[in-house]
């Protein structure tokens, strides 16, 4: 069965971020996310569609900056 949604946790690992960045990202509505008191999920089909639209996952604006 296909998971309908990720952890920041899941998310931290898969764009190589720490998980105070990415609760910061989620914060910021810089990735796709909601929040159910003090849990922050991630619908998997938000989070894939978010990253075909990026293209370069790796140059993704989160707070600091892209480098070559």
């Amino acid at each position: 069965m296909h998971q309908k949604v990720l952890t920041v946790k899941e998310v931290a690992k898969q764009l190589g971020l720490g998980i105070n960045q990415t609760y910061a990202a989620c914060e910021r509505g810089q990735i796709p996310s909601m929040r159910f008191g003090r849990r922050w999920v991630i619908p998997a089909s938000a989070f894939e569609k978010w990253l075909l639209e990026s293209n370069q996952p790796s140059a993704l604006s989160l707070g600091g900056e892209a480098h070559d």
